[in-house]
């Protein structure tokens, strides 16, 4: 490697020689007032040297200037993590001019319990507003709806925004844009991600178009809510077949618990509940033979029961509290639930609410009645 090196200096040394050899004369070169005589080979070699020592300053202005930006996000980030939000809030302040900070310099205001404080309107990417939204649709559904909307406005990749405007939309009832905005989120959405977006797509359809959109749903991957659709317009063979299939992927209670509130259970289903008892959640059982009326199996529940579920397994008092036991609960930001829905209201996560089970919300029943 040494000698290639040598060689190759060697070779530009002769060329640059041969170039000066065949280049003396003389040229005349004039800048501003001056003027000056020199060789030709001379002036190049100048023009050259000159070209690049400037090209070489300004690429270190630049880099100078991007280390600085670059320290500074660091140091800022550090604080954040380590949990000094107020001194990251003032680094990120003055990083503000590039949109890509906007979300820490949300993230620790939030941190201290403020509002964002920004002024969307100085940015063009949408991203202000995106986080802005995230930051208030707990609070107004529609003020985060119309940031959303014009965050998409300045820039309609956001995938962010449009996932949450699909939410939002199909929480206020407004199924059919809902499931317009999903259908275009699948097709650009990254392949490792594609899978879970089908399944909001899916569930999207099955719960608000029902038997209408079935043979769309069933090219779809499974969710709680299209396996409830496919049980509830199937013959009552194919809908066990169906059950027994979701019991043993270990989803059995959910998709029971859901048929029951559908009011979609089967003779089939309900001798394979019977059979494979152990199987399911105890509560949700005795709530389910209780309003069915079915006193035989419910004797049998007697002794696994939570304590404040065995005050409500006849038929009147178990309608009676159905309102008020939350058998759901999100598992990506714990919110409970009454009834199933595939999109948590307060997270905007799909498809992530499963029974609780009845140990967990049965101090709730009891801290209720002492306080009656």
């Amino acid at each position: 490697m040494t000698v290639l090196k040598v060689f190759l200096f060697v070779a530009l040394l002769v060329v640059a020689l041969v170039f000066a050899y065949y280049n003396m004369e003389e040229v005349r070169v004039s800048f501003l007032w001056y003027s000056v005589s020199m060789p030709l080979f001379l002036t190049v070699i100048v023009s050259f040297c000159v070209g690049f020592v400037l090209a070489y300053l300004g690429s270190e202005l630049r880099y100078f200037s991007l280390k600085r930006y670059r320290d500074k996000v660091r140091k800022a980030l550090t604080y954040l993590w380590m949990g000094y939000p107020k001194r990251a809030e003032g680094l990120l302040k003055g990083l503000m001019s590039s949109e890509d900070m906007v979300p820490l310099y949300i993230l620790s205001r939030r941190e201290q319990g403020k509002d964002p404080g920004l002024d969307p309107t100085k940015f063009k990417e949408g991203v202000a507003e995106t986080y802005m939204a995230e930051e208030l649709f707990r609070k107004d559904f529609g003020e985060a709806k119309e940031l959303l909307e014009k965050a998409l406005g300045k820039n309609w990749n956001n995938l962010r925004a449009r996932r949450m405007l699909r939410s939002i939309y199909f929480i206020e009832g407004d199924h059919q844009k809902a499931v317009d905005l999903q259908r275009e989120i699948v097709k650009e959405t990254e392949p490792p991600m594609r899978g879970e977006e089908e399944k909001v797509l899916a569930s999207m359809l099955a719960e608000a178009f029902g038997e209408k959109a079935l043979e769309e749903v069933e090219r779809l991957p499974k969710t709680l809510s299209s396996l409830a659709l496919t049980i509830s317009v199937s013959e009552e063979e194919k809908g066990a077949k169906v059950f027994q299939k979701a019991l043993d992927q270990g989803i059995g209670s959910e998709l029971l618990a859901l048929l029951w509130e559908k009011k979609s259970l089967s003779p089939r289903i309900l001798d394979t509940v019977k059979e494979r008892t152990d199987s399911f959640d105890p509560d949700l059982l005795a709530l389910i033979y209780a309003d069915m009326g079915m006193v035989e199996r419910l004797e049998g529940l007697k002794d696994k029961v939570s304590t404040p579920i065995k005050f409500f397994t006849d038929r009147e008092s178990c309608r009676e509290i159905r309102g008020f036991i939350k058998l759901w609960a999100c598992e990506a930001c714990g919110m409970e639930y009454v009834a199933y829905t595939p999109v948590c209201v307060w997270c905007l996560s799909w498809n992530r609410l499963k029974i609780k089970g009845g140990r967990s919300y049965a101090h709730r029943l009891l801290q209720r009645d002492s306080e009656v």
